[in-house]
């Protein structure tokens, strides 16, 4: 499997590598972003060769519900969040005729609250999503 490359974890990576880490913790929390609310896709963990931040867990955030994650216990904390989208048409520049996505980089404010407000924190990346 030395082959197979996870393009969305290196745009993770991309973006986040020189951040310092934050913890932020998951279960039973609510998640927002500019006042909307934001859904947990999944925990991306850095494993293998490829990646640059190995054993690092990345939440990985959409504007669209989708299925609940159940989060295991060792996937508790991450160390940083994202957000997932579709690229628009002017992102896909390099790729004008691929299926792209973007991940954006979330930023924990430091407060306190009974919920979790990311801000964006003006970075991203663009990939071809390959399937």
């Amino acid at each position: 499997m030395s082959g197979v490359r996870n393009f969305q974890r290196r745009a993770l990576e991309s973006l986040l590598k020189d951040r310092r880490p934050y913890i932020l913790r998951l279960r039973d929390s609510e998640f927002f972003l500019d006042g909307k609310r934001i859904y947990l896709l999944g925990v991306s963990e850095g494993v293998g060769s490829c990646s640059d931040l190995l054993g690092v867990y990345i939440a990985v955030f959409s504007e669209n519900p989708g299925s609940a994650k159940a989060i295991p216990g060792r996937m508790d904390d991450c160390s940083y969040a994202a957000l997932l989208r579709v690229a628009k048409e002017e992102e896909k520049e390099p790729y004008p005729d691929c299926s792209c996505m973007v991940v954006e980089g979330l930023a924990l404010p430091q407060r306190e609250a009974e919920y979790i407000e990311f801000v964006k924190d003006g970075t991203k990346a663009v990939y071809v999503n390959i399937i």
